[in-house]
């Protein structure tokens, strides 16, 4: 009975939590003028498009939200929330050689230190897959172009 209950404290506390966390939005359309009041017309700040902003409350077809140092409302219709991605997806790529060549369509990334590697040879004919061949010229002299 107490793990119900100590289970059941902590599944609530997660979940309180969870809905005060902060949510960012952006403007969905250009710069976005922030209201001193809910309704009302004067202007303590901008943010620009690129600017994400703190909501704060939700309120019918108004929003408060936080930029940096201006907190004020602004219409729902207005701004979107920002999906984040979960964790961290950098890629550190210091101790890796990178080749590219114009003329494939590949990058490499080649590390030393490993051993037994085998290549991949790709040798397969891709006109096997298409149902007609028309190049170039013959399109534009078909066309009477060029």
């Amino acid at each position: 009975m107490k793990t119900l209950k100590l289970t059941t404290v902590l599944v609530l506390a997660t979940m309180v939590s969870m809905s005060f966390a902060s949510q960012m939005v952006k403007s969905k359309l250009g710069d976005l003028d922030i209201l001193a009041q809910r309704g009302g017309d004067k202007v303590i700040c901008t943010a620009h498009f690129a600017d994400e902003l703190t909501l704060l409350k939700e309120v019918e077809a108004d929003a408060l939200v936080k930029l940096a140092d201006c907190k004020g409302w602004v219409a729902k219709e207005k701004i979107e929330k920002v999906a984040k991605a979960a964790g961290n997806t950098s890629v550190i790529l210091e101790n890796y050689d990178i080749n590219a060549w114009l003329n494939e369509t590949g990058v490499f990334v080649l590390k030393d230190d490993i051993e037994d590697f085998e290549g991949v040879t790709i040798d397969r004919d891709f006109r096997e897959y298409l149902t007609y061949t028309i190049d170039r010229e013959q399109t534009e002299m078909r066309n009477g172009d060029n």
